[in-house]
């Protein structure tokens, strides 16, 4: 049986496997398997750059790019500039070694914009070619033309692109960081650096605050195009003012390229990082910026625009050129712009140098003093006329005689329990107080409120106001507000008698947080025997319940500059201790130590650096070398400013404070 059953499993086998071999009718079917296919290829990421090419406007230039190692990078689309001198283009592989320079070079029917108005002339720009043309026009670039910029990195993700701005302080800066690289691949480092360096040179001559920015952060307008140059930031104004610079610097025979060659030739980085060049070449470019600067200011108004930033860069540019000449043929150390947050106390001097320099300036525009003359003074010294007379406005005597109406009022409140009408008169006090309080239910009313204080060095402050109304716990308001500030010349050494009037205001009482706080809200009006001015503040004090020391806020409205604020501190009744001035979001503090009238030593300081000055009679008075002021930090000497406004580093650079500060 076992036999049999073996027999019919060997003939089913063979059976089985002939049916599956047969490839006939049995139904089964051979199915060959594909195997999968790989995925394809990504493709390679679109990325490049993109920008403007602005010497004047160039248009119709051709691009061409180099990596770290100096060889070509291959570019798919975008070879030139357009019109308006904006590029984008497209490279045509998949990985660039950054950094990386960007070329763009004359001929094949490039243009470039003539940006600088030379007075009396349509003659205004030199072809090259023995022609000129005004400005505003258009004019062929030759082919030896190129002008360069460059970028420290390049995002390689599809659809990215990296922003090279091409000007002459880029091409400068380009010339800077390849000698720094010299027979080296170029790194992040040296283009940092150089971007660094052209960056403070031109915040060096324009006074212009370029901290924390690089190159191709700033675009640059058409200055030929009044809107455009309207529209565009002081940063971006003070390099198209470097950029157009360049053919205000334009000598005989000489084309735009031979002008760029030459000013590059002219600047170098030293071993401590600055730039050096002589006095005479640096005065020579710098004249040209300020000619290229009041170019830059007619187009700003021309196009509706506030001007006033581009002329306080012009006078510090004309300040600085001076120096520059005095310097003549011996070599000028020009540093970069501060490295921000850097803890270094020469970083940390110079950026002090910039805020003082932005608060001053700032104030200046914001008072309308950098407008005023005609009668010998100064900018600075009619801001510092009228900053005193502010601050007296606001000192100690002030607050006195404001904090004398307010307790005075708070206390009639007090004790008039039910309606009726009480006078409240002291005029035989020596600080008299006078008003009367009339009680309808809830509502106070307060009239003909008057308060006087007196100094001790004479000064007299009259607070009166008209109506005003409370309503109990401390809180009032008064209406119809002048406050009155005399102070006799002894208190300003050899001065004249100054007035303040505070008007048309607004005097609010309130108790906030356990202070007692008082709000004006007006506009101050000074005289004196020099200048006259008018404000628009609005002034808060704040005096400690239980304390005699007080702190005070003017705030200066601006619709042309920063809006500028005036802090004082000290003990009421007495004069001012210490004060402070904001605008722009930088604080600069003072602290006075006289040690008789006029006399004694001033300190500036941002809370790191330090500015010392003595004062005798009211008057800054000069070292033996002739300056006016030492730089500290943490009681080491960083630097001097002289009486002109020139600060010498301790490193050996030097930079110019805006015009006249002192």
């Amino acid at each position: 049986m076992k036999s049999i059953l073996q027999s019919i499993a060997l003939v089913s086998a063979i059976l089985f496997i002939v049916s599956c071999d047969s490839g006939g009718t049995s139904g089964v079917t051979n199915v060959p398997i594909t195997p999968p296919q790989p995925p394809a290829p990504p493709a390679d990421p679109e990325f490049g750059l993109d920008g403007r090419a602005v010497k004047g406007v160039v248009g119709g230039a051709t691009i061409t790019v180099t990596d770290s190692a100096g060889a070509d990078v291959a570019i798919a689309s975008g070879g030139t500039t357009g019109a308006d001198g904006s590029y984008t283009i497209i490279f045509d592989q998949a990985e660039v070694s950054a950094p990386i320079v960007v070329t763009v070079a004359g001929g094949d029917g490039a243009t470039m914009v003539c940006d600088i108005d030379l007075a009396g002339t349509d003659d205004d720009c030199a072809v090259g070619d023995g022609t000129s043309v005004a400005f505003g026009e258009s004019y062929p670039l030759p082919a030896t033309f190129a002008l360069r910029g460059l970028v420290a990195e390049v995002p390689t993700e599809d659809g990215a692109s990296a922003t090279v701005n091409i000007t002459p302080a880029s091409d400068l800066a380009t010339n800077l960081a390849l000698a720094s690289a010299d027979t080296s691949a170029l790194t992040a480092a040296d283009v940092e650096a150089a971007s660094s360096q052209v960056l403070g040179l031109i915040q060096t001559i324009t006074g212009t605050d370029l901290s924390g920015q690089d190159l191709n952060d700033i675009a640059i307008p058409d200055v030929a195009d009044s809107a455009d140059t309207a529209a565009a930031s002081e940063s971006s104004l003070a390099l198209a003012a470097f950029s157009a610079a360049i053919i205000a610097n334009q000598g005989d025979g000489e084309t735009v390229g031979d002008v760029i060659a030459r000013v590059n030739a002219s600047l170098s980085a030293n071993a401590e990082g600055n730039l050096a060049a002589s006095g005479t070449e640096l005065g020579s470019l710098t004249a040209s910026v300020v000619t290229a600067l009041n170019t830059v200011s007619a187009q700003v108004t021309a196009g509706g625009g506030d001007s006033s930033a581009v002329d306080a860069a012009a006078d510090n540019a004309e300040a600085i050129e001076e120096v520059y000449e005095a310097i003549g043929d011996e070599d000028v150390s020009v540093p970069p712009v501060p490295e921000p947050g850097s803890t270094a106390p020469a970083d940390q001097t110079k950026a002090f140098i910039s805020t003082f320099g932005n608060v001053v300036s700032s104030a200046l525009a914001t008072t309308g003093a950098a407008g005023a003359g005609g009668d010998g003074q100064s900018a600075t010294e009619l801001f510092a006329t009228e900053l005193d007379a502010v601050a007296a406005l606001n000192s100690g005597p002030a607050t006195a005689a404001s904090g004398a109406l307010k307790d005075a009022v708070n206390a009639a409140v007090a004790d008039l329990t039910e309606d009726g009408t009480v006078a409240i008169d002291n005029a035989d006090a020596t600080n008299p107080v006078t008003f009367s309080l009339t009680k309808a239910g809830t509502v106070f009313s307060i009239a003909d409120a008057s308060s006087t204080q007196t100094s001790a060095d004479g000064t007299v402050v009259v607070i009166s106001a008209t109506t005003g109304t409370s309503e109990g716990a401390g809180v009032f308001s008064l209406e119809g507000v002048t406050m009155v500030t005399t102070t006799p010349g002894a208190a300003q050494g050899d001065d004249p008698v100054t007035t303040q009037t505070f008007t048309a205001g607004t005097l609010n009482g309130a108790v906030v947080d356990g202070n007692t706080v008082t709000t004006f809200v007006g506009t101050v009006n000074g005289t004196s025997a020099t200048t006259s001015f008018g404000l628009n503040i609005v002034y808060t004090d704040t005096v400690a319940a239980g304390s005699d020391t007080y702190t005070a806020t003017i705030s200066f409205a601006s619709a042309t500059a920063d809006d500028l604020s005036l802090r004082l501190s000290g003990t009421v009744g007495e004069d001012i201790s210490n004060y402070s001035v904001t605008a722009g979001g930088d604080t600069i503090a003072f602290t006075a130590t006289p040690t008789a009238v006029g006399t004694g030593t001033v300190v500036f300081s941002d809370g790191t650096v330090l500015m010392t000055l003595s004062l005798e009679s009211g008057s800054v008075v000069a070292d033996q070398a002739g300056n006016i002021a030492v730089l500290t930090v943490a009681g080491v000497e960083t630097g001097t400013v002289s009486a002109n406004g020139t600060v010498t580093y301790s490193d050996g650079s030097i930079q110019s404070l805006p015009a006249g500060i002192f």
